[in-house]
């Protein structure tokens, strides 16, 4: 059975917006109160992005967002716009001509069996 395998790549919108939404008060912190500014993608070692954040008082402050707590984000952005992501998959972050993608690899389902009927000596027509 062929494996299944979908990309999803989020512009630098989705991203921030990705992002924002995790720092709602309902969920993690990930970002310090303040402005959302530059945004960089790094692909090695590992997917990770690099925000500027601006306080209201003028500060600026670089975060670095990690692979994992990014993929929480971009998962939760999935689920929040009705994105089905199957529960039992691979996923994994990649960066993709300077884009985050996320890789959902599904396992190959079990190939269905379908038996045979048992010959029966009652209903097999008579020879002749």
């Amino acid at each position: 059975m062929p494996n299944e395998v979908r990309r999803l790549i989020f512009s630098d919108e989705e991203l921030a917006q990705a992002l924002l939404s995790a720092n709602s008060p309902a969920r993690t912190k990930i970002i310090a109160h303040g402005y959302l500014g530059a945004l960089k993608i790094h692909a090695e070692p590992a997917p990770s992005v690099e925000i500027m954040v601006e306080t209201p008082n003028g500060e600026r402050i670089e975060v670095v967002i990690d692979e994992t707590t990014l993929g929480a984000a971009v998962i939760r952005f999935c689920i929040d716009h009705g994105v089905p992501l199957p529960v039992k998959s691979d996923k994994s972050l990649r960066v993709v001509q300077g884009q985050l993608a996320l890789d959902i690899k599904r396992p190959p389902r079990e190939p269905r069996v379908i038996p045979l009927p048992e010959e029966n000596p009652e209903t097999q027509p008579a020879a002749g």
